[in-house]
C-alpha cells in the first residue's frame, strides 16, 4: 500500500497538483495579510492564479526530473531562499496593515507555515534563477574581455553617464544642500574647531575647502558647484568602473542594461549632485570592493596600495566601515590558500584598519574637533523601549516601569516613531546619556529584562527601522517625514539647507533648467515612481537587498572562497546597518552600485562542488 501512495504521488500531475495547492494557501494567507483576503479570495481571478501555479509546478517537475541528481541542490538552494523571502513579505504586509505582527508562538509559527507554503508557488521562478546559476543554461558569464576593449568600456559609460547626469546639475545649480548640510556647512564656515565629529570631520573639511574656494572665486554657490561636480565625477567613475568590471566578465548586453540603469534611473543624478557624505563614501565603498577582488585574485603591490588609501577612506567617512573590515580578517586567513598570502592580506587589512583610525584620531586632535556621541549605536534599543512604553504602559509591572524610567525621559515617554529614531536618540543623549553609555552591564541586563517580557514590541520596533530595507513593497522610507512635489521631501530630499547663524544669507540655488527641476521634484519628493510599472521596482531599496542575499546564496551555492571573501565586507557592513536609525535611499546606495558588479563576480567563478555535464545544458 505504502508503495503505491509513492508511485501514486511521484506521479508528475499528482505533485504538481500538491505542490500547487500548498503554494496557493501559502498565497491566500498573503494576501489576507496584505488586506486583499476579499478582493482576491471572492474574485474570478483566484481560480486564474492557482491554475497558473498549477500549470507552472507541473512544468517544473519535468524540470526537475530532466536535470537529475543536480535537481536536489538546486532546489534546496531555490527553496530557502523562496522561504526567506516569503517570511519577509509576510512580516511586512503584517506590520503595514496591523502596525505590529502576529504575536506568540503561534502566530511566528503562522508568518513561518505561510512562508514554507509560499515558497513553493515561487519554486517555478527561484528553481530557474539556481538552473542558471548552476550552468545549465546554455550561455556565456565569463568573458574575460581584452584591455584595450576594457578601457574603451570604461570609458564609454564614464563619459555618456557623465553627459546623462549634466541637466540633473544644471537643473538643481549650484548642489543639493540637504540632509545634514545645515550642520556641516554652519561648522565648515565658523572654522575647525567647531567640527563636531557626528558626522565625519574629513567630509565637513571637504565642504570647507570647497566655501573657501567659493570665497576666492566670489561666490560661494560657485564653490559648491566645482565640489559637486568632482564628486559625481567620482561616484561616475566608480560605477563606470562596474560596469566595465561586467562587461568584462558577461559581455555587452549586460553591461549595456547596467549603464543605462545608471545613466537614467532618476535617483542616480540627484544623488550625484548631493552633498551627502554617503556618495563619496559610495565611490570608496565600490573602489574597495573591486580592489579587494583584485587582491585576492593576484599579488599586486599597487592594487594593494589602493586598497590601503580606498580602505582608510572607508573608515573615515563611516564608523561602521572599521567593524565590517575587522571580521574581513579572519575570512581572510581561513579561506585564502597559501601560508603567505593569508598573512600579507591579514596584514593589509590590520594596517588599513590601524591607519583608518589612526587617520581618524589626527584629524580630531588637529582640528581640536568636539568628539562625536556614541549613543547613535543604541538607536534600535532605544526605540524598542519606547515602543514597550507606547503599546504597553497599562501592563508594566513597577519593576518595569523603574527601568523604563532610568532609559527613557519623560519627553520621549510613549512617543514613538514607527520609521525612524532620531527623535527619542536625540532626547536620550541629551537626558540619559550616562545611562546607556556608561554602565554597559547593567544595560544588558535591563534591556534583555524589558526584552524578555515584551519581545513582539522588540521586534515589531525593529521591523519599523529596517523594514525598508529587506520589505519589497515598503514605502516608509519614502515617506517617513513627508512627500509632495513641493515638499522637497519624499524619496530623496533636495531642499536647500544652506542657511545658517554664520551664514545668514545662505547660498542661493539657480536652476537653469527650472522645467527638468519641477519634473524631478515629481518623481523623487512626489513619489511619482510609484505609478510606473515594472521601472518602479528598480526603484525600491529592497529590490537590491534581495539580489545582493542572492549573490549571497550563489557564492555559498558554488563554494567559491574568493566569492566568500570579497562579500564578507559588505554583508557584515549590512549587518550594522540593520542596527542604524532609519532606512533611507542613500544608505542603501553603496549597495546599489556594488551588487550589479558583485553578480558578475560570482557568477563567473567556477562551481568548485561539482562539475556541470555538458550533456545536461540546454
Amino acid at each position: 500500500m505504502n508503495k503505491k501512495i509513492t508511485e501514486f504521488i511521484k506521479y508528475r500531475p499528482v505533485k504538481a497538483g500538491i505542490t500547487g495547492i500548498l503554494g496557493f494557501c501559502g498565497l491566500c494567507r498573503l494576501m489576507n495579510d496584505a488586506g486583499f483576503k476579499s478582493v482576491f479570495t471572492w474574485s474570478l481571478y483566484s481560480i486564474v492564479f492557482f491554475a497558473l501555479i498549477v500549470i507552472a509546478e507541473y512544468n517544473l517537475t519535468s524540470l526537475v526530473e530532466k536535470d537529475g541528481d543536480d535537481s536536489r541542490k538546486i532546489l534546496r538552494y531555490a527553496y530557502i531562499y523562496g522561504l526567506l523571502f516569503a517570511v519577509a513579505a509576510d512580516l511586512g504586509y503584517q506590520f503595514q496593515m496591523a502596525g505590529m505582527t502576529a504575536p506568540g508562538a503561534r502566530g511566528k509559527l503562522g508568518i513561518l507555515f505561510t512562508g514554507m507554503f509560499l515558497s513553493f508557488a515561487v519554486l517555478p521562478v527561484t528553481y530557474r534563477i539556481f538552473r542558471f546559476i548552476a550552468g545549465l543554461y546554455n550561455c556565456k558569464i565569463s568573458n574575460d574581455a581584452p584591455g584595450k576593449k576594457v578601457r574603451s568600456c570604461f570609458l564609454i559609460s564614464f563619459v555618456f553617464i557623465q553627459l546623462c547626469w549634466l541637466p540633473a546639475f544644471l537643473a538643481y545649480y549650484p548642489a543639493i544642500m540637504s540632509y545634514d548640510f545645515h550642520r556641516q556647512f554652519a561648522e565648515a564656515v565658523k572654522g575647525y574647531i567647531w567640527f563636531y565629529e557626528y558626522q565625519p570631520l574629513a567630509h565637513t573639511f571637504l565642504i570647507r575647502m570647497a566655501y573657501l574656494l567659493g570665497t576666492k572665486l566670489g561666490s560661494v554657490a560657485a564653490g559648491m558647484a566645482v565640489f559637486v561636480f568632482l564628486q559625481s565625477m567620482l561616484l561616475n567613475a566608480s560605477i563606470s568602473a562596474g560596469v566595465t568590471y561586467v562587461y568584462k566578465k558577461t559581455g555587452k548586453g549586460a553591461a549595456a542594461f547596467v549603464c543605462l540603469m545608471f545613466a537614467f534611473l532618476p535617483f542616480n543624478p540627484v544623488l550625484a549632485i548631493s552633498i551627502t557624505k554617503d556618495i563619496i563614501f559610495t565611490a570608496v565603498f565600490a573602489f574597495l570592493i573591486l580592489l579587494l577582488i583584485r587582491v585576492t585574485e593576484k599579488d599586486s603591490v599597487f592594487a594593494a596600495m589602493l586598497f590601503l588609501l580606498t580602505g582608510i577612506v572607508n573608515i573615515l567617512f563611516r564608523n561602521n566601515a572599521v567593524y565590517a573590515m575587522i571580521f574581513l580578517m579572519p575570512v581572510c586567513l581561513v579561506f585564502l590558500k597559501g601560508g603567505k598570502k593569508k598573512i600579507m592580506t591579514a596584514a593589509l587589512i590590520l594596517v588599513t584598519i590601524a591607519a583608518g583610525m589612526g587617520g581618524k584620531t589626527l584629524i580630531r586632535t588637529t582640528m581640536n574637533a568636539i568628539t562625536g556621541d556614541r549613543i547613535e549605536m543604541f538607536s534600535v534599543p532605544i526605540v524598542q523601549m519606547v515602543r514597550v512604553v507606547k503599546y504597553q504602559e497599562a501592563n508594566l509591572t513597577p519593576e518595569q516601569q523603574s527601568i523604563l524610567h532610568e532609559y527613557i525621559s519623560d519627553e520621549s515617554w510613549g512617543t514613538y516613531y514607527v520609521s525612524i529614531a532620531d527623535s527619542p536618540k536625540a532626547i536620550a543623549s541629551r537626558d540619559r546619556n550616562a545611562q546607556w553609555l556608561d554602565n554597559p552591564g547593567q544595560l544588558l541586563k535591563d534591556y534583555i529584562t524589558i526584552g524578555k517580557a515584551y519581545p513582539n514590541d522588540y521586534l515589531d520596533a525593529w521591523i519599523g527601522l529596517t523594514a525598508g530595507y529587506w520589505f519589497i513593497d515598503d514605502r516608509t522610507h519614502a515617506e517617513m517625514l513627508g512627500f509632495g512635489d513641493d515638499s522637497d521631501l519624499g524619496l530623496l530630499y533636495t531642499f536647500n539647507a544652506s542657511v545658517n547663524d554664520s551664514f545668514p544669507e545662505g547660498i542661493p540655488s539657480h536652476s537653469y533648467l527650472p522645467g527638468l527641476e519641477k519634473i524631478y521634484s515629481h518623481i523623487v519628493n512626489g513619489n511619482s515612481y510609484y505609478d510606473w510599472p515594472v521601472i518602479s521596482q528598480l526603484m525600491k531599496p529592497a529590490l537590491y537587498f534581495w539580489i545582493f542575499v542572492l549573490v549571497i546564496f550563489a557564492a555559498f551555492y558554488k563554494r567559491s572562497r574568493k566569492s566568500v571573501i570579497v562579500l564578507t565586507y559588505p554583508v557584515m557592513y549590512f549587518m550594522t546597518m540593520l542596527l542604524g536609525p532609519c532606512v533611507n535611499f542613500r544608505y542603501m546606495y553603496p549597495f546599489i552600485v556594488v551588487v550589479p558588479f558583485l553578480a558578475a563576480f560570482v557568477l563567473s567563478e567556477k562551481d568548485s562542488s561539482s562539475e556541470v555535464t555538458e550533456g545536461k545544458k540546454d
